[in-house]
């Protein structure tokens, strides 16, 4: 059995409405990370976190469940946390055991009271968090309309880290927004493509924006900064990882769990 050093294992709490997707993006993940062959599904009852004979008769989570893969040289311990607030004390629970959390957000239906929930406790508690952005692919989905109501709702600390190549049914991709690379899947593979020419001018915004966020964490960076000077490749990731753990930003990156759509980005973050 391998044995992993305390900085090379990260324990993070899945949390959110009930339906958003938490279960659902384990099994992608599962499926990313070449653990599983297939994807299982909440509604055929065969997912590898909802075993539990209530869980798969109800068709949502009771328990949290741990799932551990790797990626990257890092293991990762994902609490799959139930989403119903009958079962919150399993939320919490979870929450004492990790480092930080992704809270899951459904696109089709926007922020949910459990959504709140979820936030409210992360503030509370000082845990630093991801939002992904899930069911990109669902229809009527518009990125900026879910976008303004997460900031309106969480402030403007909540930064996309990945853009979506289109929308809705037409949704087919993601862009990095760091590292300006854009990728298009077919199930859990994906292929390298150019950058959309309408999305650059959003790509500039946002790093300009994320520039001044690294800035801040350092009197050197602040007056590199105003000198003009651009910052290194690891005085960026420094920088970007410091506001994340400090939570003065929260990346928002976008996806399809159920398509297994832009979960190498999440797990590259």
């Amino acid at each position: 059995m391998k044995v992993y050093q305390t900085n090379e294992i990260r324990n993070l709490s899945l949390v959110g409405h009930s339906g958003s997707g938490k279960t659902t993006l384990t099994e992608a993940i599962l499926f990313v990370t070449g653990i599983t062959k297939r994807q299982g599904r909440v509604d055929d009852g065969n997912t590898v976190s909802d075993f539990d004979k209530e869980e798969i008769a109800r068709k949502v989570s009771i328990a949290t469940a741990a799932i551990p893969v790797e990626w990257g040289n890092i293991k990762y311990n994902f609490l799959d946390t139930p989403g119903y607030f009958d079962f919150v004390g399993e939320m919490y629970g979870a929450l004492r055991a990790s480092e930080s959390a992704v809270i899951i957000l459904d696109a089709s239906s926007g922020v949910e009271v459990g959504t709140e929930k979820s936030w409210k406790y992360l503030e509370e508690k000082k845990i630093p968090r991801i939002i992904f952005v899930n069911k990109m692919d669902k229809e009527n989905v518009e990125f900026e309309k879910v976008l303004n109501e997460i900031q309106e709702q969480f402030g403007d600390k909540v930064v996309p880290f990945t853009l979506p190549i289109g929308q809705a049914e037409s949704f087919k991709g993601v862009v990095n927004v760091i590292d300006e690379t854009a990728f298009e899947y077919n199930g859990k593979d994906s292929k390298k493509v150019d950058v959309p020419a309408d999305i650059q001018g959003e790509i500039e915004s946002i790093k300009e924006m994320l520039m001044e966020r690294i800035a801040e964490t350092d009197e050197e960076l602040m007056e590199k900064y105003f000198e003009g000077e651009e910052f290194t490749e690891s005085e960026i990731k420094k920088g970007l990882r410091l506001s994340i753990t400090n939570g003065d930003l929260v990346p928002l990156l976008v996806g399809s769990a159920e398509k297994a759509m832009g979960i190498d980005q999440l797990l590259s973050i």
